[in-house]
């Protein structure tokens, strides 16, 4: 029972921050529930490869309705989304953990180190590298 509450308090504080990554706007009921399975799903398998049609199906809808429906509620691309997602995962690993850069690249979901470094320059402005000496 304990480890049940932790998983829901985990998964709570996961949501929270992927809260702060969507701009605020007001959905409907339904909006909000299938927000909600979507980024379930994301956070369940964002260290996972994850494709358009698996995300689509879980909310229902066509893979062009869905990225539609996405980019209309966060402003972003889903793949842009997800890359976020990864991005702050390492963040969390980086601050969190003595892995070694490729071994937190991999555990955030990213299947190549390169496209990993860049792709955290680009939303961190920095290296991981740099990332985690301003940590020390």
């Amino acid at each position: 029972m304990a480890l049940e509450i932790l998983n829901v308090l985990q998964e709570s504080q996961e949501l929270t921050a992927l809260n702060r990554l969507i701009p605020h706007k007001d959905f409907t009921e339904s909006e909000g529930k299938r927000m909600g399975q979507v980024m379930s799903f994301i956070l369940s398998q964002s260290q996972n490869q994850i494709s358009l049609s698996e995300v689509a199906d879980v909310a229902n809808l066509s893979k062009e309705a869905f990225c539609r429906f996405f980019k209309e509620r966060t402003g972003k691309t889903f793949t842009e989304f997800l890359t976020q997602v990864r991005i702050h995962q390492a963040c969390q690993l980086l601050h969190e953990s003595e892995w070694s850069i490729s071994q937190i690249a991999y555990q955030s979901g990213f299947q190549n180190l390169s496209y990993f470094n860049r792709a955290f320059k680009k939303v961190q402005g920095e290296t991981p590298k740099e990332y985690r000496s301003k940590m020390i």
